[in-house]
C-alpha cells in the first residue's frame, strides 16, 4: 500500500470506507458495470503488468510520472493516541513491497494532479482481512500524526460517495493538515478476486475531476479483470 501513498507525496494512509452512488455525469452503459466473475487465480507479473494503466487510459494531457519520495529519504514517525489508528500506522510502517505487486504513476502538470496506481496480487483470505481490517480502522480512527524532515502533518480521514465496482469497493477522502495548508487526497481501492487494484488522486488545491477519476477506475478494473484471463 505504501506505493500509493507514495504517489500522492502526501506519505498517507489506505483506509477504507462505505462505497456510495454512482457520479450522474458517469454512464455504466458505457464504461461497464465491473461486476463480472472474479479471477480466480494470483496474477504473474505479465499478468500485472497488463492491469496496469497506460496514458492512452486516461483523458488527453497525462503522462507517465517518476515515483515519488514524500520523506525526501528521511525517515517517517506516525503517531496517535487512538488504538485504531496505531493498528493503521503500524500497516504503514510495514515493509509490503513483495513479488505480485505493480505500481504506475502520472501527471496531468508539474504541479499536478497526480495520480498513482497500484495492482497487487494476494491470497484471498489476505485480501479479504485487509479490506474488513482497514474498513474497520476508518470507521474507529478519527486521526493520526506524521512527522518527517521537521515538519508534522495531521491525517483525517473520511468515507467517500463511489460506485460498487469489482467484488469489493471502499473509498476515501484523506485530509492533510499542516501550516494551514489543507489537501484533500481521494483513494479508491477496489477487490477483484485476489487482486487489489487501488487508486489515488490529489493536487495542491484540488484534483483530478470525480467523473474522470470514476472512469479512470472502471477502466482500471476491467483491465485487472482482462488480465487474468
Amino acid at each position: 500500500m505504501k506505493s500509493v501513498l507514495a504517489a500522492v507525496a502526501v506519505a498517507s494512509a489506505l483506509v477504507l470506507a462505505a462505497c456510495g452512488p454512482s457520479s450522474p455525469d458517469v454512464d455504466p452503459k458505457k464504461y461497464g458495470t465491473v461486476v463480472e466473475e472474479a479471477p480466480r487465480k494470483l496474477l504473474s507479473e505479465d499478468q500485472i503488468e497488463k492491469a496496469l494503466l497506460t496514458v492512452k487510459d486516461l483523458p488527453d494531457g497525462w503522462s507517465v510520472a517518476p515515483a515519488p519520495d514524500p520523506a525526501g529519504g528521511s525517515d517517517v514517525r506516525r503517531d496517535s493516541s487512538h488504538p485504531a489508528c496505531k493498528t493503521l500506522t503500524q500497516t504503514l510502517d510495514d515493509d509490503i513491497s513483495a513479488s505480485g505487486t505493480g505500481d504506475v504513476y502520472f501527471s496531468l502538470s508539474e504541479n499536478g494532479p497526480f495520480l498513482s496506481q497500484s495492482v497487487l496480487s494476494r491470497p484471498k483470505r489476505e485480501v479479504l482481512k485487509e479490506m474488513k481490517s482497514l474498513r474497520k480502522v476508518l470507521e474507529d480512527c478519527p486521526s493520526y500524526t506524521e512527522t518527517a524532515q521537521g515538519m508534522t502533518i495531521t491525517y483525517q480521514p473520511s468515507s467517500m460517495a463511489f460506485p460498487k465496482l469489482g467484488d469489493d469497493t471502499v473509498a476515501l477522502k484523506l485530509r492533510s493538515s499542516s501550516g494551514g495548508q489543507v489537501i484533500d487526497v481521494p483513494m479508491v481501492i477496489v477487490r477483484v478476486g485476489r487482486t487489489l487494484v487501488m487508486l489515488a488522486t490529489y493536487e495542491i488545491g484540488g484534483s483530478m475531476s470525480p467523473q474522470d477519476f470514476e472512469v479512470v477506475a472502471r477502466k482500471a478494473v476491467k483491465k485487472a479483470q482482462a488480465a487474468a484471463k
